[in-house]
């Protein structure tokens, strides 16, 4: 193996393999997620429905840097990333985060692109056990997030203002709140955060799989300002 540390020695073997084992991934690829797609047993629970984890888990792993990319070449300003480092379980399965990979892809496009990564995702469990303080303090000093979100445990659901609380001390990042903001809550809320992430209350009925509703909008941005002055 000594031999192989000699870089002229090594790329004279590695250049001619690189082809061949590319393709060999490939066709190793294809085969597992055919596998999967046929293979596969029904699960207890999830039935014949448990077969798509073995296409959707790798492309929400590959979108987080699809994302980055997409972002750089639009000018968007940032992306939110659900998980950023670590893995959870959650209502899709097992997702994992790649961090390393999108921070390096941003790196290399020469992107300002900001990346606001949430903590104590909602729907989804930690396969680690570990406190909201700890998993700020990875996100922002590990996975280099520009701005942390806090969120309750489902879509629409107030963030919890301990929770709030901890991530605010954890961290100097910028903090926001990204489930659950109304106007009858902000009052609460906006003192200890720099910024509101607002999607199911500008529903029609505060529901997620509605359309918006300019009512609602209208409403929420007067009690913004009103507080804001």
């Amino acid at each position: 193996m000594h031999a192989l540390a000699n870089p002229t020695r090594f790329l004279r073997i590695a250049r001619p393999a690189t082809t061949w084992l590319l393709l060999v991934g490939l066709a190793l690829a294809i085969f597992g997620m055919a596998a999967g797609l046929t293979l596969t047993p029904p699960d207890y629970l999830q039935g014949e429905t448990v077969r798509i984890l073995y296409i959707h888990v790798p492309s929400a792993w590959l979108g987080m840097a699809g994302w980055m990319a997409i972002a750089a070449a639009s000018g968007a300003h940032y992306v939110r990333v659900n998980v950023h480092m670590g893995a959870v379980v959650g209502d899709q399965g097992i997702i994992q985060g790649s961090s390393q990979f999108s921070m390096r892809l941003r790196s290399a496009l020469k992107s300002s692109v900001l990346v606001f990564a949430d903590v104590g995702v909602k729907h989804a469990a930690p396969l680690a056990g570990r406190t909201l303080d700890i998993e700020t303090r990875d996100v922002a000093e590990r996975g280099l997030a520009d701005a942390i979100i806090v969120t309750g445990d489902r879509t629409g659901v107030e963030a919890d203002l301990d929770d709030i609380s901890v991530v605010r001390r954890a961290t100097n990042l910028p903090v926001l709140v990204g489930s659950g903001a109304t106007p009858e809550n902000i009052a609460r809320v906006l003192p200890d955060v720099d910024g509101l992430i607002v999607g199911s209350y500008f529903k029609k009925d505060g529901a997620g799989r509605n359309f918006v509703e300019p009512a609602r909008v209208e409403r929420f941005v007067r009690r913004f300002t009103e507080l804001r002055g």
